[in-house]
């Protein structure tokens, strides 16, 4: 003991919960809770002296998963293997304590990556890497170990060239601290007809090992532009020819103004796929107007009629660019229903070119 008084140990999160937390309330500030300690407990000493120990069953509850705790945008919830704490309590109003169950953890993250080195008898191949990162702020691409000065959005693609096996690597910043990393090799080696390659790495797809030609190889992701109908009937012809078991996703984009109208006018047609949109625009009506989206198609219809109306602008110019994703949940069979809906709808209003892209699965 100091001082002629005892020095208590931390008060037990759960005599918190029982006598100091009020029923019916399922969170409140540390500010709060300080307030309600001193108000409820018959103390021998200054609330003051109490403050640490108050601080460390605050901490110990955390860590016991007896609360959880919300800072800003940050969650501090127990899981299994993993207790988060914050770097020091503080009783504010910034700090806010949650009854176990009403924050749900945050889900985690999913980065994609992928790399595919196209046909070529070239020394010197070129490689189309991709990626999907998903709620982040910020993406950055390596290459064995150098940044690639671009700018790159959370989902995007990049194509370059390698003569060698080269490892792809982004890293994708989510603010408050949070980062993911992916990274992905692409392997080059010698075939009888050139050179074959292999991908892997996590969200990649398995790779070419075996010591097949180079155009033996069949692509993962099929390319077609044209008329809606044509790229829809090259698709059939090419998934028939290669013997393709399953679409994985459809990749639908257009780059001009009554294109862009047209593809728009579509996705009520589309509301029973899970759609994701991509769009970059910039327009110059002498009023300079740029936006770009990545997102759910609610999201977009929220100005898709603005975006309409600015084009309508006289002696408007535009570069715009609209992508409509479609991600199956279990692959479709290249003549199943869904492949059918999907060119049916583009054909209510078709646009003049329209590019496909279609990750398959054999």
């Amino acid at each position: 003991h100091i001082c002629g008084m005892w020095v208590a140990k931390p008060f037990a999160p759960a005599y918190i919960l029982q006598k100091v937390w009020p029923s019916g309330i399922d969170h409140w500030t540390t500010k709060s809770l300080r307030e309600e300690f001193s108000k409820n407990l018959a103390l021998n000493m200054p609330i003051e002296a109490e403050i640490p120990k108050l601080r460390e069953t605050v901490k110990r509850g955390l860590a016991e998963g007896q609360w959880d705790m919300k800072v800003g945008e940050r969650l501090f919830i127990k899981t299994d293997g993993n207790s988060p704490l914050p770097d020091t309590i503080e009783f504010s109003e910034r700090m806010v304590l949650y009854r176990r169950g009403i924050l749900e953890p945050p889900k985690p993250k999913e980065v994609e990556l992928s790399a595919q080195l196209m046909p070529s008898t070239e020394a010197t191949k070129p490689v189309r890497v991709r990626w999907k990162a998903k709620g982040a702020l910020t993406v950055c691409l390596y290459q064995d170990g150098t940044q690639i000065p671009q700018e790159f959005r959370p989902s995007d693609e990049y194509e370059g060239s390698i003569s060698q096996t080269t490892v792809f690597k982004i890293v994708a910043d989510y603010g408050n601290g949070e980062i993911e990393q992916r990274e992905t090799r692409v392997t080059v080696t010698s075939g009888s007809t050139g050179s074959i390659y292999g991908t892997g790495g996590s969200g990649s797809s398995p790779g070419f090992r075996d010591q097949r030609g180079l155009f033996d190889v069949k692509p993962e992701q099929i390319e077609l532009d044209g008329t809606p109908n044509s790229v829809f009937t090259a698709l059939s012809d090419r998934c028939s020819d290669d013997k393709v078991q399953g679409i994985q996703s459809l990749e639908l984009s257009v780059d001009q103004v009554m294109d862009y109208r047209r593809l728009g006018t579509a996705l009520p047609l589309l509301g029973r796929f899970p759609l994701q949109i991509d769009q970059r625009v910039m327009i110059q009506t002498g009023d300079f107007a740029r936006l770009e989206y990545q997102g759910s198609v609610r999201g977009f219809q929220s100005f898709f009629s603005t975006i309409n109306t600015l084009l309508n602008a006289p002696n408007v110019q535009a570069d715009l660019y609209l992508k409509i994703i479609v991600e199956f949940e279990v692959a479709v069979p290249p003549s199943g229903s869904e492949i059918s809906m999907i060119r049916q709808a583009l054909n209510r209003n078709p646009v003049e070119r329209l590019s496909l892209s279609a990750k398959v699965s054999y």
